[in-house]
């Protein structure tokens, strides 16, 4: 049943333009490099039945790692990156029937000058979301708010990441799992063998993603 539904989902993906691949025209991205793949993680929840498909993958996901919501107690969060895991973490906190908030990049200037929005307590156990993981920066800096919060993050993750060990090196030295639905070779890779993508295009973006890694 994941396979299928990995299936489903990476095929929605590119049905959808959330998965973008030109090797002929690559993609500038945030930083300035270019890229032959881009990820609009963002129309996923413009789209109910991609929606739907995602959240219900990306629970079971979750619920290997740490359980159901109902086996930890009313005391789980799913705490969403501002602005980018807002969506995400919304759709898999309704999934695992879990309360959510967000976690602000920095505490409000007015009001009550939070830093995390919506219902919690210290000592919360709190799952960490983005929609995106390349080198986890807004990921671990959310959970790392979070525990100066006295909250307590059991897990980081995200719906696709790019799988470069120091990405993970660096949740290891916090003591932090990360986990994802999918890693961008998997993604890729079940794009070709669904004819979505071809095999030479497979090879650049495989081979971008070998350089990018070391």
């Amino acid at each position: 049943m994941t396979q299928q539904l990995k299936a489903e989902i990476v095929a929605g993906f590119f049905r959808h333009r959330v998965a973008l691949v030109n090797t002929s025209e690559p993609f500038r991205l945030a930083s300035g490099a270019l890229s032959p793949v881009y990820l609009d993680h963002r129309r996923i929840f413009s789209i109910p039945s991609l929606r739907e498909k995602v959240a219900l993958l990306w629970a079971d996901v979750v619920r290997a790692e740490v359980g159901d919501a109902s086996a930890a107690g009313a005391d789980l969060v799913v705490a969403g990156t501002a602005t980018a895991g807002i969506a995400p973490a919304y759709a898999l906190a309704s999934k695992l029937e879990a309360r959510f908030v967000y976690v602000r990049s920095k505490a409000k200037e007015h009001g009550l000058g939070r830093m995390v929005e919506g219902v919690w307590t210290p000592g919360d156990g709190c799952i960490v979301v983005d929609d995106m993981v390349t080198t986890g920066g807004s990921l671990l800096e959310a959970a790392l708010r979070l525990r100066d919060e006295r909250g307590e993050p059991l897990l980081a993750t995200s719906i696709t990441r790019h799988d470069f060990p120091k990405t993970q090196q660096r949740f290891d030295k916090e003591g932090l799992p990360l986990v994802s639905c999918f890693t961008s070779r998997e993604l890729f890779t079940l794009a070709a063998r669904s004819g979505f993508l071809s095999e030479e295009d497979l090879a650049t973006v495989l081979a971008w993603l070998n350089e990018q890694q070391n």
